[in-house]
């Protein structure tokens, strides 16, 4: 990408805490990670010289942003508002192909159509001696078509639930497919799923130790959708429910009522 949004208002909230060599790190991480499109490397030394972090006090913010501001996984450094944009620059942009693309086959269409008057003689003798209509056999069924968009969901889904070795079936490629045809687009999808990750009990810290994080249950159907878009865009943070509140013990139970997830929240304590 050669260019990014760049949103001052919420770059100064969270980063008014750090020192002016912190700052300058995190904007040089920030356009690596947008320059590649991809997760920063965890090779220390190598990144370090990358970004022209020389000094030991350069260094030791380029490790004090790192654990701040991204995730570790196997695939490097992550930075969930970068992998959005990333992934809203690419929904744009294929979205622009397919529409282009359309307009094309439209036009291509409508120079090759032939009138209903000009048939020739081969067609008439045709029509006369093949009624019987032509039966295929032994055709082997063609692979799914998946759109660009729906990988895109995937491929955000993937790193956001740190799961790189899942598979786009045939039951997630139908959610973000039926998601997707409800009007949501790719970015709102990953906004869910991105409230999803936020979410301590969705994640695994719950009393049965389980991961409620699948696509099925995020893209359930708009109520969810709405429901975690809501928590992946707040301030809210997850906490353990309290006697009196309502205790959510299992996965269909989830979100079965409006304020289900929202109990599981309540605003971070300054």
């Amino acid at each position: 990408m050669n260019y990014y949004p760049h949103h001052i208002g919420d770059f100064n909230n969270a980063t008014r805490h750090l020192t002016r060599i912190e700052r300058s790190i995190y904007r040089d991480l920030i356009e690596l990670y947008y320059d590649t499109e991809k997760p920063i490397a965890v090779d220390m030394p190598s990144l370090c010289r990358r970004i022209l972090a020389r000094s030991e006090e350069e260094q030791a913010a380029v490790a004090s942003v790192l654990s701040e501001f991204f995730v570790q996984s196997e695939e490097g450094w992550l930075h969930e508002r970068c992998q959005k944009e990333i992934t809203h620059y690419y929904a744009k942009s294929e979205k622009a192909k397919v529409s282009a693309a359309k307009r094309w086959s439209k036009a291509e269409d409508a120079d090759a159509m032939p009138t209903h008057t000009a048939r020739t003689p081969n067609q008439n003798q045709n029509q006369n001696h093949n009624q019987e209509p032509f039966l295929k056999t032994n055709v082997a069924p063609s692979a799914p078509v998946t759109s660009p968009e729906i990988e895109l969901v995937f491929e955000f889904w993937k790193t956001a639930m740190k799961s790189p070795r899942s598979m786009l079936d045939d039951k997630r490629r139908k959610a973000i497919k039926s998601a997707l045809k409800t009007g949501y687009t790719a970015e709102q999808l990953c906004d869910a799923i991105s409230g999803c990750a936020k979410s301590d009990f969705h994640m695994g810290k719950n009393d049965k130790g389980l991961k409620y994080n699948g696509l099925d249950l995020i893209l359930r159907n708009a109520e969810y959708i709405d429901k975690f878009i809501v928590i992946g865009n707040s301030p809210l943070v997850p906490v353990r429910p309290t006697n009196g509140r309502p205790s959510i013990n299992d996965m269909d139970d989830i979100g079965s009522n409006e304020d289900d997830i929202f109990e599981l929240y309540s605003r971070k304590e300054k």
